[in-house]
């Protein structure tokens, strides 16, 4: 009863605005449906809602973006002067939780025995490799839970705007008929 206020109020609003420009044209059904689609708040808003799901999804997403990581240590004085880079780029994969990486290391100079672990040969190294999970996150994980649940909820205010849209549209159907 309420919403057929709302479009009776509507109607009304529209008929006095219509008519103040000097339109003597009548108003048809068409032209009804036509403005509820294309001003009506509640639409609108449910637009609003499908758009927001999408943006969710598109920023789940990015849990999945390749990333680069570097790393670069140096004693320029000293008993041990040295220095030290590593480079190393991951694509995680939506897959079953496999990562792909690459990367690249060199050490040069003196390290102490505590820490030859970042001495390399003159050429450096470089590794790559893929991590298997084999239990852990190896079925679902937090970045691929919430890609999931982003892509249900566009799927689920896609309905509810289609819902809304045809509620809308048979209201002012019914407030049309009402006022012919």
């Amino acid at each position: 009863k309420m919403r057929r206020f709302y479009f009776h109020l509507m109607l009304f609003g529209w008929l006095i605005f219509y008519n103040a420009k000097g339109i003597s044209k009548p108003l048809h059904l068409e032209d009804v449906l036509l403005s509820v689609e294309h001003y009506y708040p509640v639409i609108k808003a449910s637009q609003k809602e499908v758009f927001r799901a999408q943006a969710q999804h598109f920023s789940a997403k990015g849990a999945f973006d390749p990333s680069v990581r570097a790393q670069y240590k140096t004693t320029p004085t000293g008993p041990y002067v040295n220095r030290y880079w590593d480079t190393e780029v991951n694509l995680p994969s939506p897959v079953g939780g496999v990562r792909f990486f690459a990367g690249y290391r060199n050490g040069r100079g003196e390290f102490p025995v505590y820490d030859e672990n970042f001495l390399t040969n003159s050429g450096g190294e470089t590794r790559f490799g893929v991590d298997f999970p084999l239990l852990q996150n190896s079925l679902i994980d937090t970045q691929r839970a919430r890609l999931r649940e982003t892509q249900l909820n566009i799927g689920l205010q896609t309905q509810f705007l289609m819902l809304t849209r045809i509620e809308a549209i048979q209201n002012a159907a019914y407030a049309y008929w009402d006022w012919v």
